[in-house]
Formats: C-alpha cells, sequence, structure tokens
C-alpha cells in the first residue's frame, strides 16, 4: 500500500483491499493476519493443540457412561480471530454428564505435562444457580484402571471463560474411585500413558444441554534450559507520497466509523518521498486502519 499526493490531495492505495479517497488526509485497511502458533508459550511448551480453525480435529462427544454423544463444529468462537469451535449437546436429558473427548494427539506419554497445565475456553448453553454443583467434574484423564477427576470452584457462563488446569499434585486432583487426593506418583502414571482427556460440557440439569469448547493447549514445562524460539508476526506497512520535510500526524483504528476514535501512531517528518514506514506494533486483529494528516 502507499500513499500518493495529487493536487494538494493525499490518499492511500491498498492492493489487498480497495481505494478510499478523503480531502487532506489518508485512510486505508491493511490486513494484519494472526502469527502462526508459537513452540512454546509463557515459558512452557506446547505439546499438543487444538484451534479447530478447519474442522473438529478428531475431538468426539462422550458421557460418564462411555457413550457417544453428538459432537458439531461450529463457526466463530471465543476470540475476534476464531474461525471454529466444537459442541457437545444432547436433545433431551439422559441422566448423564456431557464430555468433550480429546483426539490421539493429546495421549499416549505426555509425561513432559506434568507440572505444566491443560488450558482451554468453554461456554455452556444455559446459565443458573445449580451449574457450579456439576463444575466437580471439570476435567477426567484416565490411564489403564486409574481415573483422576479434576474440580473446580466455578463453571462456565453463556460467554466463553478461559480455564488453567494445573496438572501437579495438590492442585485438587482427586483418584475418582477412592474420592481421596491424587499423588505426584499417580498424576506422573497417568500422564505417561493417557487414554482419554474429557472435558465437561454439562454444567446444568436442563433437559437440553450444549457445551462448547475452543483454543485447547497442553502446555509442559521444558526439562531442561528453554530453547530460543522464533515467532513469525505481520507488520503493517505504509508507503507515503508527500512534500518532503512536511510533518505527518500518523494515527490508526481497528475498527472504522462509528465512535471509534483515531489513535495516534507516530509523527512523521518526510525525510524523502516516497517514505516507507512501519507500524512497529503487531496486531491479532483481521484488519487495522490508517490516516496520515498534515501537520500545518
Amino acid at each position: 500500500m502507499h500513499l500518493t499526493k495529487t493536487d494538494s490531495t493525499l490518499f492511500l492505495m491498498s492492493i489487498s483491499r480497495h481505494l478510499l479517497l478523503f480531502s487532506a488526509f489518508i485512510l486505508a485497511s491493511a490486513a494484519c493476519n494472526r502469527a502462526p502458533a508459537q513452540v512454546a508459550e509463557g515459558g512452557m511448551v506446547v505439546l499438543a493443540m487444538s484451534d479447530f480453525e478447519l474442522s473438529d480435529e478428531g475431538w468426539g462427544g462422550i458421557n460418564d457412561s462411555n457413550q457417544i454423544e453428538t459432537l458439531s463444529y461450529e463457526f466463530g468462537g471465543s476470540t475476534s480471530n476464531s474461525i471454529g469451535h466444537i459442541r457437545v449437546s444432547e436433545p433431551e436429558g439422559d441422566g448423564l454428564l456431557l464430555f468433550l473427548a480429546a483426539p490421539p494427539k493429546f495421549l499416549g506419554n505426555k509425561r513432559a505435562a506434568y507440572n505444566g497445565v491443560l488450558r482451554f475456553d468453554l461456554k455452556q448453553y444455559w446459565y443458573d444457580v445449580r451449574t457450579n454443583a456439576l463444575a466437580d467434574n471439570l476435567v477426567w484423564i484416565g490411564s489403564g484402571a486409574t481415573i483422576l477427576k479434576y474440580p473446580s470452584s466455578r463453571s462456565p457462563g453463556t460467554n466463553w471463560s478461559t480455564f488453567e488446569v494445573p496438572l501437579r499434585e495438590g492442585a485438587g486432583w482427586i483418584v475418582v474411585n477412592e474420592g481421596r487426593p491424587a499423588t505426584q506418583q499417580e498424576l506422573i502414571a497417568v500422564l505417561q500413558s493417557l487414554d482419554f482427556i474429557w472435558i465437561e460440557g454439562e454444567f446444568t440439569t436442563h433437559r437440553i444441554e450444549k457445551g462448547d469448547l475452543d483454543n485447547v493447549r497442553l502446555l509442559g514445562r521444558p526439562s531442561g534450559p528453554l530453547q530460543p524460539t522464533l515467532a513469525a508476526r505481520i507488520y503493517c506497512g505504509i508507503t507515503i507520497e508527500g512534500q518532503v520535510g512536511a510533518s505527518y500526524s500518523l494515527e490508526f483504528q481497528s475498527a472504522f466509523g462509528g465512535s471509534v476514535e483515531w489513535q495516534k501512531l507516530a509523527d512523521v517528518v518526510l525525510p524523502t518521498s516516497p517514505y516507507f514506514f512501519i507500524d512497529p506494533n503487531p496486531t491479532s486483529s483481521a484488519s487495522r486502519f490508517y490516516r496520515a494528516v498534515l501537520v500545518p
């Protein structure tokens, strides 16, 4: 994209979008897509992840009697950049708890997840005073005959909520068949040979239930020094053509129109024409709008 000066009128051309013409200032939309997934987040290594951008990624619907429940792929999700998410549902109440069952990439030997976290976004179809009583079953994990569950003091509402489940002893894990806290040895043994990970999708006693899941991460602590990682990000570049030596105020918006105010990005004294300016701040929004105002 570039800014051009013609008869004292400044405007910006965007190859990927369209041309907008305004007198005395410029306006443009720049595509700034989300960066690819990183191999490390907050000092922890990503062992498995599901963003549901193209499909359900092999997740399933199941209940606490190990019976199959309906799982569907839905558009949109927990963030403005989410393309899709998954939903487990039942048309009629059957007295059983709904869960979302993780695919094979989350299972097997996940010993490295010990002292890490399982992070995910949840929301439910209903929300009432009975909801927290059923959050006692937020996550179930199992290996062979050993089944552990993680109770939660809260449950999701009808808007998205982020949960982080610590994968260590003392965090609240319970041995299901015995009702006692899981030991370090038991938790590690399960993580070394995971047969299943179930995330709860039902938190009320309504007859019709729906539970939505998005942005799942299984994160582990590195066993040694954290290795350097690279993360690709997209920055918006603007080419300005104007009067050399003149001062311009560059401003931006994340959404065009309405009551959204322009925010100042930088003051630029044009050293050359054309001049290429890079917005130093990467953005996760789908687009960003810019204008340059000539400073008298």
